[in-house]
């Protein structure tokens, strides 16, 4: 097993080294093992890093969906023109169900509701064509 404490004091010694700002999660077998906030989250305010603290990733991650959404078609799992709603056994009321992988893969899923203020009452979202 992982011992908390090591990892604690290896982030701390890169800490030392180069300042670092995020949050650390390490699990083992599904048993989180380490979960902890470094430096501040907003730094106007002063705010530090939970373990619970959410990040602003953008599109940082576009990369590594498309890459896994690629592995996942080449191995027979999944085709570009598969139903999101076919892959996930969970309702999105709000999407149309007809929204394909490759549709989300691709960025045109139109999602952008999704961001809408809650006085806003616009809840359609159309399939891109």
């Amino acid at each position: 097993m992982i011992n908390p404490t090591t990892i604690a004091e290896t982030i701390q010694h890169q800490i030392d080294r180069e300042p670092f700002s995020g949050t650390v999660f390490v699990q083992e077998n599904w048993q989180t093992i380490f979960a902890k906030g470094y430096g501040l989250a907003n730094r106007t305010e002063n705010i530090p890093n939970t373990a619970q603290t959410r990040f602003g990733i953008a599109s940082g991650c576009k990369i590594f969906a498309a890459v896994a959404i690629c592995q996942l078609v080449e191995q027979g799992l999944i085709s570009f023109e598969t139903r999101l709603a076919d892959c996930l056994d969970i309702a999105f009321p709000n999407f149309d169900p007809n929204v394909t992988v490759h549709q989300l893969s691709d960025f045109r899923a139109n999602f952008a509701g999704l961001t809408k203020s809650k006085n806003q009452n616009d809840n359609s979202y159309p399939t891109p064509r």
